[in-house]
């Protein structure tokens, strides 16, 4: 009888897979021109498998033109579904007025039950990025990092792991009962 108890806890064991925390940012230039198109990516630094939603509030003057995820649009909020996935990619249209301009929104890990929020500044402006920045002739970026607190992530089980090891330690207790 003791032994059954040793070998459901190695089960169990084998059986539990440690989550880690998320980290997810918006990366986004920090100077575009007036009327430009440009790229806003997500980026989410996790293990695989992940399922994380992302709702953007974007400013009234921005258009979208297009993301590489399925995406819906509500008023002037985008939703990303990034599942299995570690970036995601959205074209926007700049305003024709020049200013400074702030994407904010949050994210959820679906799985771990963690979130956060996003963050990021663009100026629209006619001096183009080359001007202001002095080490590059490409566009700097802004990077704004956010992790879901480890109190709060829960442990995901390992599917692939469990459906391989349950039936079979099942069919060996069975047999090693009788």
């Amino acid at each position: 009888m003791k032994n059954l108890f040793v070998a459901i806890a190695i089960v169990c064991i084998l059986c539990t897979s440690t989550a880690s925390a998320l980290k997810v940012e918006i990366k986004t230039p920090s100077v575009v021109l007036p009327n430009e198109k440009f790229n806003i990516s997500i980026e989410v630094d996790g293990n695989l498998p992940t399922v994380v939603g992302v709702a953007l509030n974007v400013p009234k003057e921005f258009t979208l033109v297009n993301c590489l995820t399925p995406y819906k649009v509500s008023g002037n909020s985008v939703s990303l579904a990034i599942i299995n996935d570690t970036r995601v990619e959205c074209t926007f249209k700049a305003p024709s007025s020049e200013g400074t301009f702030t994407f904010d929104g949050k994210w959820v890990d679906m799985l771990n039950e963690g979130e956060g929020k996003l963050e990021a500044s663009i100026s629209v402006s006619k001096v183009t990025a080359t001007q202001i920045t002095t080490t590059t002739a490409t566009f700097t970026t802004t990077i704004v990092t956010t992790t879901s607190p480890t109190a709060t992530t829960k442990q995901t089980p390992g599917f692939e792991f469990v459906t391989a090891v349950l039936p079979i330690s099942l069919i060996a207790l069975r047999r090693w009962l009788r």
